[in-house]
């Protein structure tokens, strides 16, 4: 946990070093205490029945966190800090020179065959365009 931390205070250099704990103060002032002793159900949400899809942009992931830093390396990331309900939240990005596109979900509401039948149609849109670009650039 030292190594991590260490990591993370050095990946985003920042001089609070106390950032990792006061996330975790911050976060709980919002979450719902759920009595631990009782057997209570919180009831989901009901979904919404116009369900939207946000596009948000990641950016240059690679200028964010360090690829690589000592003996740890990233491998793929993304991070998402939303609550989605049932609706779909996508993210583009690059990462060590190619564009990424992922996407968070709420497994209440969608499968992962289902985002990523979401995703594969969006990406076709975008190359169909990219073709027609380039045949009228040609033509």
């Amino acid at each position: 946990m030292e190594q991590i931390r260490n990591y993370y205070l050095s990946a985003f250099s920042h001089p609070l070093e106390d950032h990792p704990t006061l996330a975790a103060y911050v976060i709980s002032t919002f979450t719902p205490d759920i009595p631990p002793d009782e057997e209570v159900m919180v009831p989901v949400p009901p979904p919404n029945e116009k369900p939207g899809v946000s596009l948000s942009s990641m950016g240059v992931v690679d200028r964010i966190i360090e690829p690589a830093r000592g003996l740890m390396e990233v491998g793929d990331p993304w991070v998402v800090g939303e609550e989605l309900g049932s609706g779909l939240g996508c993210f583009l990005g690059t990462w060590r020179g190619r564009l990424t596109l992922s996407a968070a979900w709420n497994e209440s509401w969608h499968g992962k065959e289902e985002v990523e039948g979401f995703l594969e149609s969006c990406v076709g849109v975008v190359m169909g365009w990219v073709d027609g670009l380039e045949k009228r650039r040609a033509g």
